[in-house]
């Protein structure tokens, strides 16, 4: 085998549908085949991939303990917030919500040891809309807003305008949306700032606000005429 991480990518997904077909015998004795191929991976990323696949079928096989271990070994803190968010997400799902909230804590935590400022807002951006589609919108705003990056921030600010419309809740996605649009208009430059704008536009009315739209392409086309770099200009007004 040339790169073992790909047939042990197989296994562990393979195992997760055993697991979720109710087999749990094959889903136990693939997921053992495919931790045995993994003493032989050594690319972290490809490594952290099979982790996550073989923590995610251990759970679903009614496992969590062996999951949450597995979810712990694996070295790359990106893919490991990934795993143990979605093993939170199980659990929450399985009613488990003292086991969800405690991976939720300790996914964020791992999160924000992430160095590179990039990989910690995708990461947080991930556990904000994991935490959204539980219903937990408080933490999901929280984790939003501790987003460092301000495109990311906005980006996952107006998400969850969506989301809180779509419950119903219309004052808190009117201030989630005013929030987004803030950051936006905040971008240390006009091409940010005009981009980001645009960006909103696609998804406006959406967060309950049928003049958004409208409004925001009006606000990020006469900032793009303001752009002095004519591509730079024609790359937003395109």
């Amino acid at each position: 085998i040339i790169n073992p991480g790909h047939p042990a990518q197989t296994q562990a997904a393979l195992a997760s549908a055993a697991a979720w077909a109710g087999d749990q015998d094959r889903a136990a004795r693939l997921a053992a085949d495919a931790e045995t191929v993994t003493q032989r991976i050594t690319d972290p990323e490809d490594l952290s991939s099979v982790l996550l696949g073989l923590a995610r079928a251990a759970a679903e096989a009614g496992d969590p303990g062996r999951a949450e271990a597995l979810a712990r070994t694996v070295p790359d803190p990106y893919f490991q917030v990934e795993t143990l968010g979605q093993l939170a997400s199980i659990a929450a799902e399985e009613g488990d919500r003292d086991r969800a909230a405690r991976l939720a804590t300790e996914a964020e935590a791992t999160a924000r040891t992430i160095t590179l400022p990039y990989y910690q807002a995708r990461a947080l951006d991930e556990l904000a809309t994991a935490a959204a589609r539980t219903g937990d919108l408080d933490r999901a705003e929280a984790l939003a807003r501790a987003i460092n990056r301000g495109q990311e921030r906005s980006a996952a600010l107006d998400d969850l305008a969506i989301t809180a419309a779509q419950a119903g809740d219309a004052d808190r996605a009117a201030r989630l949306a005013a929030d987004a649009e803030a950051v936006a208009r905040s971008l240390p430059d006009l091409y940010s700032q005009a981009h980001m704008l645009a960006m909103l536009v696609g998804e406006g009315a959406q967060a309950g606000d049928p003049g958004r739209p409208a409004r925001l392409a009006t606000e990020a086309e006469a900032i793009a005429r303001t752009i002095a770099h004519p591509r730079d200009q024609a790359s937003v007004l395109a």
